[in-house]
């Protein structure tokens, strides 16, 4: 998705897994859903990404608003 919107060099440099007690999961699932959520290989993660956004005449972009873009 970072690469779609026209950045380029983009390192993903720090990942973590989010850890959601079961107090708030019960807010949201039941007991049996909150029992497949952690048997499953879904979770949560906070990441920090460096990218370059080129400039516009880089990308052989148009004037905004222009319609073209």
């Amino acid at each position: 998705m970072i690469e779609e919107t026209g950045f380029v060099n983009i390192v993903l440099q720090k990942a973590k897994d989010i850890v959601i007690p079961d107090e708030i999961l019960s807010n949201y699932l039941n007991i049996e859903e909150i029992k497949q959520y952690k048997d499953s290989n879904i979770n949560i993660q906070s990441i920090t990404v460096y990218a370059d956004k080129p400039s516009k005449d880089e990308r052989n972009c148009c004037e905004p608003n222009s319609g073209c873009c």
